[in-house]
């Protein structure tokens, strides 16, 4: 769903190539559904681009506001989708 949504906000979605990247929220994934997204926050020089946990990470700034739309489109296709369901 979340991929659908990332196409309603955005047009085509790039293909990822599968990570070894550690996570643990893979673990609440094994009890509950959910989606693990990968928003882009990179600056505009990657040379100057800091590790995710480094005390020198910058975000790209820019990225917040299609991380917002995404998961607001996110939340009207789950809410129009059950209301569609209890309606059946």
């Amino acid at each position: 769903m979340s991929r659908l949504a990332a196409q309603k906000i955005n047009g085509e979605t790039p293909n990822v190539s599968p990570s070894l990247a550690g996570e643990d929220f893979s673990r609440f994934l094994e009890n509950y559904p959910g989606a693990f997204i990968w928003l882009g926050t990179q600056i505009d020089i990657p040379e100057e681009q800091a590790p995710l946990h480094d005390a020198h990470f910058k975000l790209n700034e820019r990225a917040l506001p299609i991380g917002t739309s995404l998961l607001v489109q996110v939340a009207i296709d789950t809410l129009e989708k059950l209301a569609k369901e209890e309606n059946e």
